[in-house]
């Protein structure tokens, strides 16, 4: 009779420990596939920032995704009503240049 205990303990242990490494699995490989998505979209993100930028910099595959904002008032640039040779635009709320 007085060996019910320890098997009871032992029966207990073996759950706990089993309920523990499950579980522990379970959020170490979850935590990983979530990093790893992260890290694929962040580097996907990058390569088309990168891809976008290259040749002009001002174009407007360069700027999307991006809204142009005018430097001495705030107001969006969506449609400027004029643009300079050397890339300034003029803003259609305060008619001031700015530059992009």
């Amino acid at each position: 009779m007085s060996s019910v205990p320890f098997y009871l303990f032992g029966i207990i242990f073996f759950v706990a420990f089993v309920f523990i490494f499950v579980t522990g699995g379970f959020i170490f490989f979850n935590v990983n596939r979530v990093f790893r998505t992260v890290l694929k979209s962040a580097e996907q993100q990058l390569s088309e920032s990168s891809n976008a930028t290259k040749g002009n910099p001002n174009s407007q595959a360069a700027r999307s995704g991006s809204s142009l904002k005018c430097l001495n008032c705030g107001a969006g640039l969506e449609q400027p009503e004029e643009r300079s040779p050397d890339g300034k635009l003029r803003c259609a709320y305060c008619h001031q240049w700015t530059s992009v």
